[in-house]
């Protein structure tokens, strides 16, 4: 995963975090010429900020109709290991509805019955992670 920072060139926090990244860093500063190449997707809250982190999903599927299941979505940092420690709140959307949720033991598990075939699309969105974006099918 590449790890991402955003700051801005002018704040004197950013330029002290700047002084301790490795190189294995991309950095973003927000206000000058990499407002114009900023990656589309991660909202940022705050500045400074470090993308270090994403959601990991292996599907279990098939998922079928009228039959109960559970998603899991692993939080993981950029070395792939498990953020089992993770607390931070996750805006989920599901098919467009959002839903607050917080992982445990870096887990987050969504439970879904749903009356017919359909595609469910399930977007999330943490502090520090990467966004997130996969569909699971339900079949009849």
């Amino acid at each position: 995963m590449q790890r991402m920072f955003f700051h801005n060139q002018h704040d004197k926090e950013s330029r002290e975090i700047l002084q301790y990244l490795k190189n294995d860093v991309k950095v973003y500063d927000v206000f000058g010429a990499d407002r114009y190449s900023l990656p589309e997707g991660i909202r940022l809250t705050a500045l400074p900020y470090m993308v270090d982190k994403y959601i990991d999903f292996k599907p279990a599927g098939p998922y079928a109709a009228t039959v109960p299941f559970v998603l899991e979505f692993n939080c993981m940092d950029y070395l792939d290991q498990p953020a089992s420690d993770e607390v931070g709140v996750f805006r989920v959307l599901i098919n467009g509805r959002p839903y607050d949720l917080i992982p445990e033991k870096g887990v987050i598990q969504i439970e879904f019955t749903c009356p017919e075939a359909t595609v469910i699309n399930i977007q999330i969105e943490g502090p520090g992670y990467l966004p997130f974006e996969a569909e699971v099918v339900v079949v009849a």
